[in-house]
């Protein structure tokens, strides 16, 4: 039995003469499916996207659930149908807004590292602590204090390298199907559970 929410996604292109943000979601664009897109399962990202994830208070998400665009196309709104109540949480952003974002943003994590091992007591002994330590275990939701040659440590590093396969990957894709237009491509999308 799998643990966890994923997401399925689809990608539209617009066609139309609108430039605008604004002018594009009040529906003067006619929108054609382009075919699913494949999103790795990535908390942080989904919490970009429609605030659904385990990233913390300092990563806002571009809207919370829209729900499906009016204007949908009917492959979207079949795929939607198709999974019916096992899905919550439809939502839908444009590539305008993923490339607006601010994906340098410092986001903190925690861990629990072994002072005992030499690079970590290095990592742990600097002064600032960007980027996670050499090795370290999840925290996990129960807060257990460690055992005593184990510390609790916090770090900070940028929100992009939570979600590099994204941005390396998918990011490029998508302004390459957009051409000049990020406003006339969107992923409408939601999450089975």
């Amino acid at each position: 039995m799998a643990i966890g929410v994923d997401c399925e996604a689809h990608l539209e292109l617009g066609f139309g003469y609108a430039q605008q943000q604004d002018v594009v979601a009040r529906g003067y664009v006619t929108w054609r499916y382009l075919g699913p897109l494949h999103v790795l399962r990535n908390y942080e990202l989904f919490q970009v996207l429609a605030g659904r994830g385990h990233g913390g208070p300092e990563i806002k998400p571009i809207s919370k659930y829209r729900g499906l665009p009016p204007d949908a196309t009917a492959e979207v709104r079949q795929a939607s149908e198709k999974v019916g109540g096992d899905a919550d949480s439809h939502s839908w952003v444009t590539l305008k807004e993923l490339l607006d974002y601010d994906w340098e943003l410092k986001v903190t994590e925690e861990g629990v590292i072994d002072l005992s091992d030499a690079a970590v007591r290095e990592w742990y002994e600097k002064a600032d602590r960007l980027g996670p330590p050499p090795s370290y275990e999840e925290v996990g939701y129960t807060k257990v204090p460690p055992p005593r040659n184990k510390q609790v440590v916090t770090w900070t590093h940028p929100l992009r390298v939570d979600v590099q396969d994204f941005l390396t990957g998918v990011l490029p894709y998508l302004e390459y199907l957009a051409v000049t237009k990020p406003q006339h491509l969107r992923i409408v999308f939601w999450f089975i559970p």
